[in-house]
């Protein structure tokens, strides 16, 4: 039997790149400690955001289409013309849709193992998420796809156990295929020093990331409207997106509340600085459905810095130990009054903060991710190999 290291990962896609999609560029990287890395994809310029190309002029979208479909196209070829089919394995890093529709048109003996970036449903997120107004046959075909395209995977790599759950559900895929990892981050650009706070600043509380539906941002801006200026908390917003217009609402309505809003993309390492800095960070409130299945990147962030989290009590995450946060019932009152449980409490938020870092460490960090994948490779040595036998990251 080779050893792991003689295994050939051949990477696959026109794929992602850039602050905004840091998985793929993550685990190609730990891959390449794991094996022996063959890149036949290319990477999109950075700082293209798919969502964005797709609701933009109708010309701009034929053009990022036809991209889209030649450069996969062109990556179709090159990993038929690079893989061994018998020893090797092929990462598709996300956007897969695209070349597991091309790669679900060969007869299944004759497809590569195909390893696929599954945490985002491109279904689901169009059409559920931002609520795109095509029409109900648009969606039906677009799940169809992604149906198909997946349903020839080899494995699906997916973050958080309900998320697994729902994606076998909705494509019907084999539970046995269907494999949940943590996601990938750039550690080393969130991990900053914390500034020394004097004595007297207001209660600093941290909300991260776009501004759509699934957050619940609705619920945070109606807890907000709770408080007044004598509650001494200063709310602090980094970012932008869907819903934005009821936090410009909330400051026009309540110019007494101290809000500051960072507006727009940021970098990394600025955003960790905000939330290093902050009393309690602020998760999502979407309530079920997918809001309950998601371990948001916000929520690495948060915990890796072992910052207090407060978010909605229905979650998910790639193993049965639930996350340490002060979990809350997703509506403002619920919210308001676990804010200021968390201002009125240090020794909650020192418990929070220790928890959070060691639950970070072990479940969803770079290194658990490595093993993840290394347990996985040797599982799939060949085509015989009998998988993963549950959705889990193995226990450390």
């Amino acid at each position: 039997m080779p050893e792991i290291s003689q295994q050939r990962v051949i990477v696959a896609g026109w794929y992602a790149s850039g602050d905004g999609y840091p998985n793929g560029e993550v685990t190609q990287r730990i891959l390449s400690r794991e094996a022996c890395i063959v890149d036949a994809g290319r990477p999109m310029p950075s700082g293209e955001h798919l969502w964005r190309a797709a609701k933009g002029h109708p010309a701009a979208r034929v053009l990022a289409a036809w991209r889209l479909f030649q450069h996969n196209v062109a990556g179709f070829f090159r990993v038929l013309s690079t893989c061994d089919r018998e020893r090797d394995l092929v990462y598709v890093r996300y956007p897969a849709l695209p070349f597991m529709l091309l790669m679900s048109m060969l007869p299944a003996r004759y497809r590569p193992r195909c390893l696929v970036d599954g945490f985002i449903s491109v279904w689901e997120t169009m059409f559920r998420d931002r609520a795109a107004k095509s029409g109900a046959w648009v969606a039906r075909v677009v799940r169809f796809l992604e149906r198909r395209a997946l349903r020839s995977a080899h494995r699906v790599l997916v973050d958080t156990i309900a998320n697994a759950e729902f994606m076998r559900t909705e494509f019907a895929l084999d539970p046995e295929r269907t494999v949940v990892l943590p996601l990938g981050v750039d550690e080393e650009r969130w991990r900053v020093p914390l500034e020394v706070r004097s004595v007297g600043t207001p209660f600093v509380v941290v909300f991260v990331g776009t501004f759509v539906p699934l957050h619940g941002f609705g619920v945070i801006a109606a807890a907000l409207d709770l408080f007044d200026a004598s509650d001494r908390i200063r709310f602090v917003f980094a970012g932008d997106g869907q819903d934005a217009g009821l936090l410009e609402r909330l400051i026009e309505k309540r110019p007494d509340l101290d809000i500051v809003w960072r507006r727009g993309w940021h970098a990394p390492e600025d955003i960790a600085h905000l939330v290093a800095n902050a009393d309690a960070c602020l998760g999502i409130f979407g309530g079920e459905g997918k809001a309950a299945r998601v371990l948001p990147y916000k929520l690495y962030l948060y915990l890796l810095l072992g910052r207090p989290v407060i978010t909605q009590t229905a979650s998910s995450a790639p193993t049965l130990e639930a996350p340490p946060v002060l979990g809350t019932s997703p509506n403002s009152p619920g919210l308001a009054a676990a804010i200021r449980r968390v201002r009125d409490d240090p020794a909650l938020r020192a418990r929070l903060s220790s928890a959070g870092s060691a639950y970070y460490a072990r479940w969803l960090s770079n290194a658990a991710l490595a093993k993840a994948w290394r347990d996985l490779l040797a599982r799939d040595e060949s085509p015989a190999a009998d998988g993963v036998r549950d959705g889990r990251v193995p226990s450390h």
